[in-house]
């Protein structure tokens, strides 16, 4: 699954419409109704009741076998029909009352915890619309069943950071039809001159709800999707105090300070490294440019979603925490 630079807002609905066909079917694993099977032709199967055998796909498989404290790994190198005996045995033990598995033509894609209904990507997107206005883009998307990411970003928001670069914005939204993870909702800011991108960790807003209606839902987006519009302008100023502070009589331990104090993954430090040294940078916002262009447009970032979106919460941080130590250099996160 790699990071999709951009698209309209058709294409995302257009993309996310496929959780909208999942048959959703709810039962308890530990009446021994739900087991796995190898059928005649070796090939697994999920039985849900008495005769309703499914097939399913070997990441439902693994998911599944994660869920009930079996670890990936293992079952992935372990030969099915020696790993029948001990899912079946773990999904009645383990003690879930309730597994939902979502399939589409008889093929079992997805298991996910408990009955709760998703949070659809479509509803989000109605939403969006609906606070910012229909002249919107899509940016940094990527999305299955288990993670959708992506970035909505308003034309009517544009504004100069400083000359030569303005910025629009929007919100970004982290979502997961499985319910893995809280939908999250985020301030977004987007750099026109090179299409970068920065998720807030300031004006973050995570649905705390575990389960609801559609309406329950679509009422706590507009408040979320509201308040993050609503912190925009922060943002943006944000940014134009990084233009007017100067980093550049100390890079190189601002630089090491900035990677630790803001969990920069190790893998891609080197990179930013590279573009620092071949770079002009004389201020914070210049080093939280080369951050967001790595997290924004490095094809090996944009090879693993959750790196990407990491590194632009990294820009987020930068910018809510623009301070180093006069004495020591090192990066000031109070």
């Amino acid at each position: 699954m790699k990071v999709i630079k951009s698209m309209s807002v058709e294409e995302l609905r257009e993309l996310v419409s496929g959780n909208n066909s999942y048959t959703r079917t709810t039962f308890d694993p530990r009446d021994e109704n739900a087991r796995f099977f190898i059928d005649d032709d070796g090939k697994m199967k999920f039985v849900i009741g008495s005769n309703d055998a499914r097939s399913l796909t070997q990441d439902a498989y693994v998911k599944l076998g994660q869920m009930v404290g079996i670890p990936g790994a293992y079952t992935e190198k372990t030969p099915n029909i020696m790993m029948v005996p001990h899912m079946n045995y773990w999904l009645v033990n383990r003690g879930s009352a309730q597994i939902t598995a979502c399939s589409k033509e008889g093929t079992v894609e997805l298991f996910s915890k408990g009955s709760v209904i998703p949070v659809r990507d479509d509803l989000i997107v109605d939403v969006v619309e609906e606070v910012f206005g229909k002249d919107l883009r899509v940016a940094h998307v990527s999305q299955d069943a288990c993670r959708s990411s992506y970035s909505i970003v308003s034309a009517e928001t544009t504004e100069p950071v400083r000359v030569g670069d303005m910025v629009q914005s929007g919100v970004s939204i982290l979502n997961s039809y499985s319910r893995q993870f809280p939908t999250t909702i985020a301030a977004y800011i987007h750099v026109l001159s090179c299409t970068n991108g920065a998720v807030s960790t300031d004006n973050v807003f995570k649905m705390s709800m575990h389960g609801g209606s559609e309406e329950e839902y679509i009422d706590w987006l507009k408040v979320a999707v509201q308040d993050a519009k609503d912190s925009i302008e922060e943002e943006v100023q944000r940014l134009q105090n990084m233009a007017n502070t100067s980093i550049s009589s100390h890079l190189s331990d601002n630089l090491e300070s900035f990677f630790i104090e803001f969990g920069v993954p190790m893998s891609i430090r080197e990179e930013i490294r590279s573009k620092v040294i071949d770079g002009r940078v004389t201020s914070l916002y210049d080093l939280y440019s080369i951050v967001t262009d790595v997290a924004s447009n490095s094809e090996d970032v944009l090879e693993n979603p959750v790196l990407s979106h990491r590194l632009m919460q990294v820009g987020g941080s930068m910018s809510a925490h623009p301070q180093f130590c006069e004495m020591c250099h090192r990066a000031l996160l109070n």
